[in-house]
């Protein structure tokens, strides 16, 4: 409104303009037509059995560094650690042509995964190869010096980075199922405000 400010102009203006935005005939809240889908929202995504496709698994190019802890959500300390590890090596590897994606997993609720990964110690990390054969890399089992801090996991992206990193195939390249979550299953209520 670029009006004089007055009850009158601006009253005037409202109801000129109130229904440019209101919600036509055709409006639905079904799921099928508008899917939620906040990893998009999320600075590092969550690896959820919706999501895994779109943030790593999808055939895309580049890694995923996938950070796993016991429990979640991430704190604000580990989010903001990987953030910053994700601005430096995007940098890093924009001439190179190479892309990192950055995604944590809930271990306590997708503990297939850190059996195929053979880790029981967390956090921890691994640099995960998607495309045709799949397969991942991880730190060494003799390895006591690092772990899944922020130092850990940029020795170990620079280990793969500079192709000193050991890569494991995945048993049988199959990826084990991921858990069902209430959030994935859960419908929106229909709530359409028409006549």
């Amino acid at each position: 409104y670029k009006g004089e400010v007055s009850y009158v102009p601006i009253a005037d203006w409202v109801n000129l303009h109130r229904e440019t935005f209101s919600r036509g005939g055709n409006y639905s809240l079904s799921e099928a037509e508008a899917p939620s889908r906040p990893w998009l929202a999320q600075e590092i995504p969550e690896i959820t059995k919706r999501s895994a496709k779109h943030v790593c698994f999808d055939g895309g190019e580049g890694h995923c560094v996938i950070y796993l802890k016991d429990g979640g959500p991430l704190s604000k300390e580990e989010e903001d650690g990987l953030v910053e590890l994700r601005e430096r090596f995007t940098s890093q590897l924009h001439n190179r042509g190479a892309k990192l994606r950055w995604v944590w997993l809930d271990v306590s609720k997708e503990a297939a995964w850190a059996e195929m990964f053979g880790i029981s110690k967390f956090p921890n990390v691994v640099v995960f190869n998607p495309h045709k054969r799949l397969r991942f890399c991880k730190f060494d089992e003799d390895d006591e010096e690092h772990k899944g801090d922020k130092e850990g996991i940029e020795y170990l992206v620079d280990k793969v980075l500079g192709g000193d990193g050991r890569f494991k195939i995945v048993k049988g390249q199959k990826l084990p199922e991921l858990s069902e979550r209430e959030e994935d299953t859960k419908k929106p209520q229909n709530g359409k405000d028409e006549l």
